[in-house]
């Protein structure tokens, strides 16, 4: 299953995510069997974007959570298909 996240720093957590919170992420990625794809700051509405898979969405809502426990982002996240497969 793939999914793609769009994400703000929360209110004043910017300076820690950009600090070394977006390794935690990874970290916590990797710890719950997620791969992720593509990861890219952007500028505008949301501060990063990311393509990421998980085996399941019981892993995906894990991730998830594990995400939302630390506090650095607010998320907006979307299942995502291949557009060949539409």
């Amino acid at each position: 299953m793939q999914f793609v996240t769009l994400a703000k720093a929360a209110p004043g957590r910017a300076k820690e995510l950009f600090g070394g919170g977006l390794g935690q992420l990874n970290t916590l990625a990797s710890q719950h069997g997620i791969q992720i794809q593509v990861a890219m700051i952007t500028y505008g509405q949301y501060d990063l974007v990311t393509v990421w898979s998980a085996p399941d969405q019981a892993t995906a809502n894990r991730f998830l959570r594990a995400v939302a426990e630390t506090g650095l982002l607010v998320t907006d996240t979307m299942l995502a298909v291949p557009a060949e497969s539409f």
